[in-house]
């Protein structure tokens, strides 16, 4: 908290510990500017991510993943409009500005190349994790773990 003592803005983008964290915030630091970046995911529901039925002792059972793996061009709304950093910092006004116009124009041209010809419909995508659940819903992808019960694959394995 002696950290946060000195902070004007506070980005908040879903994972657990925010939630107990919050109401101490709040209390203790009522200057302190909240974006709370949860709001601004164009994100719907994805693909669920896989749980454990019973959490190992000693291990809490966690809430849902924040989405940070949405489409490229759904991120400039994660990125927020720069207004809430220009009212913390006006001399940064022109920076923020020229930075949020080309993080949307970079990730609107990611967004065009993986959507346009050639695109991925129907292909599946390997991982070791399933952590793209929008990613692979905004672009008609199948998640395929390589993975199984937590155990690599042999060489010579095929994908379950």
């Amino acid at each position: 908290m002696s950290l946060l003592a000195g902070a004007r803005l506070f980005v908040r983008v879903g994972v657990d510990f925010e939630n107990g964290l919050m109401p101490r915030l709040e209390e203790s630091l009522p200057q302190l500017r909240i974006i709370d970046s949860r709001r601004a995911s164009p994100c719907g529901p994805s693909t669920p991510r896989p749980t454990r039925k019973r959490p190992t002792k000693g291990t809490p059972a966690r809430g849902p993943t924040p989405r940070l793996d949405g489409p490229p061009a759904g991120a400039a709304a994660g990125a927020h409009d720069p207004r809430r950093l220009i009212g913390l910092d006006p001399e940064g006004r022109e920076s923020y500005e020229r930075g949020y116009a080309a993080l949307t124009a970079e990730l609107e041209a990611l967004h065009a190349e993986i959507a346009g010809p050639g695109a991925l419909p129907g292909r599946e995508l390997f991982v070791f994790h399933p952590a793209f659940g929008y990613f692979a819903d905004a672009y008609g992808l199948r998640q395929v773990a390589v993975e199984t019960g937590g155990k690599e694959p042999a060489p010579g394995s095929s994908p379950p």
